[in-house]
């Protein structure tokens, strides 16, 4: 059976929209179902997700990576009126690109801007004509659903079949999306996808699973918790209190656990329920994992917030590798050690940071009051 890549007329509105602006949930899945996505691969593409939501200039407002498929909720803006200025231009490009290919595009057009290669013979308007053509062979793949999903899966296919020895495409069929209205859809739309793993019974909170968006936010990530603070403050359309109403890092994050709790409630079946009058066993099967009424009795109660313990374990569990917690002596040492063998950390003469956190005498290599801690 060959699957058609023809798209029907309402998925090309979806896209033309999507290009000039939208909300998308985007779902796709391994060809087969095949459980090809273990930690290794999960991570790399976490990092396509954030570098080409930097280089394509969209914004990753949750996503979620599982062993066969992912799922991200994604806001296109409209392509800028305004010409993009040099600089600007360069970093997007370091996203993706080596640092030596992007000297040679700024040595390129700085050449036809001073009369190199050519350019003597050009007048400003036609240097400047040039170099936005220069500049248009990578802007076109900006600003655009499709050309940011084609890079992503593109380079994780080829990733992929490099590690594995492997040929063909990953995916299967091309990928589908939902175009999501803001407020009420793009919050419940933002649960549903950090809820995935806790309904699959691969943990018991979301917050502790390292590839998705909520547990980023939580574990201190900066450009994961901008993209829950948009989920939360994205304008309920027609309701003027809610468009005028901003709210915090802190107290999205809060209600975000609130939502998490109230929508990932399980619903089934434990163990010493008897069947009711007219159920069947299979319909008890079908019910959903997700928290215990005790969990979500306790996040209610708290208003959403996480304790100290709780956000360190989750930031401890994100940061496997590099996070460094102790006495003040032994974060220093291997901080000097990392330091010397590295080259990095020129600008800084210790390591420690103490947690500001009340009956904590730990430090860290990361400074957890400003990344962690601002959330409690």
């Amino acid at each position: 059976m060959v699957l058609s890549m023809r798209m029907s007329r309402e998925d090309q509105l979806g896209e033309n929209y999507a290009v000039s602006g939208g909300l998308y949930h985007v779902v796709s899945r391994v060809v087969w179902r095949e459980f090809a996505f273990g930690d290794e691969e999960k991570e790399y593409l976490r990092s396509l997700f954030r570098r080409y939501e930097k280089f394509c200039g969209v914004q990753i407002l949750s996503y979620c990576i599982m062993s066969n498929h992912f799922h991200v909720l994604v806001k296109v803006p409209p392509k800028p009126e305004e010409r993009m200025n040099d600089e600007e231009f360069y970093s997007l490009l370091e996203a993706i690109y080596s640092s030596f290919h992007v000297r040679e595009v700024r040595q390129q057009i700085e050449g036809i801007r001073g009369g190199g290669g050519g350019g003597e013979f050009l007048n400003a308007g036609g240097a400047e004509a040039i170099v936005d053509q220069i500049k248009e062979k990578y802007t076109r793949r900006m600003w655009s659903l499709t050309e940011f999903m084609k890079a992503v899966k593109q380079k994780m296919t080829s990733w992929y079949n490099r590690k594995t020895g492997k040929r063909g495409t990953m995916w299967e069929g091309r990928y589908k999306s939902v175009l999501v209205q803001g407020g009420f859809g793009a919050k419940m739309t933002s649960a549903y996808i950090d809820l995935n793993p806790l309904r699959a019974g691969i943990v018991s909170d979301p917050a502790e699973y390292r590839w998705c968006s909520y547990a980023e936010a939580v574990a201190g990530q900066r450009v994961a918790k901008k993209g829950l603070l948009a989920v939360m403050n994205v304008r309920e359309l027609g309701i003027k209190e809610e468009v005028d109403r901003k709210i915090t890092q802190v107290v999205a994050m809060e209600q975000y656990r609130v939502l998490l709790a109230e929508e990932g409630e399980e619903n089934g079946y434990q163990e010493g329920d008897s069947l009711q009058l007219g159920q069947s066993s299979k319909k008890m099967q079908k019910r959903k994992k997700g928290f215990s009424k005790a969990q979500v009795e306790e996040i209610l109660t708290s208003g959403g917030k996480l304790c100290w313990d709780e956000v360190l374990r989750c930031k401890t569990r994100y940061f496997t590798d590099g996070l460094v917690i102790g006495s003040e002596g032994f974060v220093n040492d291997f901080f000097k050690a990392l330091k010397a063998r590295t080259g990095r950390y020129k600008k800084r003469d210790t390591g420690a940071r103490k947690m500001k956190v009340k009956g904590s005498s730990l430090h860290c290599m990361r400074d957890l009051k400003k990344d962690v801690f601002s959330y409690l």
